[in-house]
């Protein structure tokens, strides 16, 4: 079943990047999204449905870019999972979804891409993370500890891959308009 919440892209390059003209797989996670991205993205689009924790899903998803696309230039780790609690009350279980979905979805597409970018001479990995990557936030207990440690995912993976010519960065928006953050318990 996939997570609900968010995007995950793939973003294969046709041209040069300078030329923006390119194709994208994604992965359909927030119901309709998937097909709507693909309809507003100029070049060819593949929608795939993606559970971020699943090994299994990451390795088919880049398996179609391969045999659509030629390869993988760009990955783009969107998805995330919020659940409001503190320290003492939030329940393990949902900690532990939290911490699969953000942390743990990104680390298996960190995984997923490199032997396809390798091929294509390199590529950049952006995990989207949060202000509360370098900022916690009461309440969001789960969701704090998990971007925190994407953060040092990035820099470990930005060290292991840069061999590669795969580039590994994030980017940490603050509060953004979407159904995640106006009803996190809908999530």
């Amino acid at each position: 079943m996939p997570i609900e919440g968010a995007l995950v892209g793939l973003r294969v390059l046709r041209h040069p990047v300078d030329s923006c003209a390119g194709q994208t797989v994604t992965g359909e996670l927030l119901a309709g999204g998937g097909e709507e991205l693909a309809d507003e993205t100029q070049g060819e689009s593949l929608g795939v449905t993606l559970d971020v924790t699943s090994d299994t899903d990451w390795a088919d998803a880049v398996t179609q870019a391969e045999n659509r696309f030629g390869g993988v230039d760009v990955l783009i780790n969107n998805a995330a999972y919020l659940v409001v609690g503190t320290t003492e009350s939030i329940p393990l279980d949902e900690f532990q979804k939290v911490i699969e979905t953000n942390l743990t979805g990104a680390l298996l597409g960190i995984r997923a891409v490199p032997p396809s970018m390798r091929k294509r001479g390199g590529g950049g990995i952006v995990n989207v993370n949060s202000i509360a990557g370098p900022a916690a936030a009461p309440g969001l207990v789960a969701y704090s500890s998990s971007k925190w440690a994407l953060r040092g995912l990035m820099r470990a993976a930005a060290g292991e891959l840069a061999r590669d010519n795969i580039r590994v960065n994030s980017v940490h928006p603050g509060i953004v308009d979407t159904p995640l953050a106006n009803d996190p318990e809908a999530n």
